[in-house]
């Protein structure tokens, strides 16, 4: 924990950071059971995947378990990852995570300060932590251009949706400590419709 403190710090400067959490968008096909949950804000079926990951690009935790509906508050706020966090605060250590305005503002979960004026030490730390946060965008970026099945519908029911997240993220961090290169970047929205291959979950910490 404290090497990975110590990186993000060195890469960004804001101190005591351990890592950055956002959702991505998973499609799958429509389910069989409660189907309207998975229903994101784009009328797509899909998982919310929470995930946090440091400034290498290393994922340090995984929550495939979450319809498209749901908040990313709701994710965090139910997690294994925020009684992580909580524990960790509470035995003498500052540590937290830097999240968007999506998630609540706590001890251990910093968000952006929203119309900071400029040139005020509120803006220089909200362009800091949009700068630093980045990270989790351009993790999922590698994540799914390495392998490409995430970023098209899986014909698979939920659950096994979330073990392939799950899977993606470990050989994610292997390719990582190996030191391989970053692919290159595939623009999601630009697919077209038919880029499809094929027309409980686990959360874990790695």
């Amino acid at each position: 924990m404290e090497a990975t403190v110590l990186r993000n710090y060195q890469k960004f400067g804001i101190p005591e950071v351990l890592g950055y959490i956002d959702g991505t968008h998973i499609k799958l096909k429509k389910p069989t059971q409660h189907e309207e949950l998975y229903v994101n804000r784009k009328g797509e079926h899909t998982l919310n995947a929470q995930m946090v990951c440091d400034s290498s690009l290393k994922i340090l935790n995984v929550c495939a378990r979450y319809p498209g509906a749901t908040h990313d508050s709701f994710i965090w706020r139910f997690s294994a990852l925020q009684k992580v966090m909580m524990n960790l605060n509470g035995e003498g250590n500052t540590c937290w995570l830097l999240g968007d305005s999506g998630y609540p503002l706590e001890p251990r979960l910093l968000t952006p300060i929203l119309n900071a004026e400029e040139n005020t030490p509120q803006s220089r730390y909200t362009n800091t932590h949009i700068r630093s946060r980045n990270s989790i965008e351009r993790c999922f970026g590698v994540l799914k251009s390495r392998f490409r099945r995430l970023l098209s519908k899986m014909e698979y029911e939920p659950t096994k949706v979330g073990c392939i997240v799950n899977a993606c993220a470990v050989l994610h961090n292997v390719c990582i400590t190996a030191g391989l290169s970053f692919p290159d970047i595939v623009d999601e929205e630009a697919l077209a419709p038919d880029a499809s291959t094929a027309d409980h979950y686990r959360e874990i910490h790695i």
